[in-house]
């Protein structure tokens, strides 16, 4: 599955869905991270039906996302003037991007479904 799909650019901003895995674990509350998701606005995609490339998605990752396995956070960013990113800048900031999504989900969400 592809981290990030970009859907627009415009000098040097852009505008990319990312697709975040989340964990098969639980918060604090017992409750599924999947579970949280799904009850929070994931099992949504804006990526038309193809094959998962040139910015499609496959039935595959369809299902994933259905099923709260995986997120996918349409975001938009950017970087200094100059010339695009290279493949491995384009990765540093999908992995930053999904790495400051989960550990914000994790600490907004960590006591999400606990009654008493």
């Amino acid at each position: 599955m592809a981290a990030m799909h970009v859907l627009s650019m415009d000098g040097t901003e852009f505008s990319a869905a990312f697709h975040i895995a989340i964990p098969a674990t639980n918060n604090t509350a017992g409750c599924p991270w999947r579970t949280v998701v799904l009850r929070n606005g994931g099992g949504k995609t804006i990526l038309p039906d193809g094959d998962g490339t040139l910015g499609t998605i496959s039935a595959a990752e369809k299902t994933q996302i259905l099923a709260g396995e995986i997120m996918e956070l349409v975001t938009s960013g950017g970087w200094g003037a100059g010339t695009f990113p290279t493949g491995a800048q384009l990765d540093a900031i999908a992995a930053a991007i999904v790495s400051n999504y989960l550990a914000a989900m994790q600490l907004k969400y960590s006591r999400y479904g606990m009654t008493r």
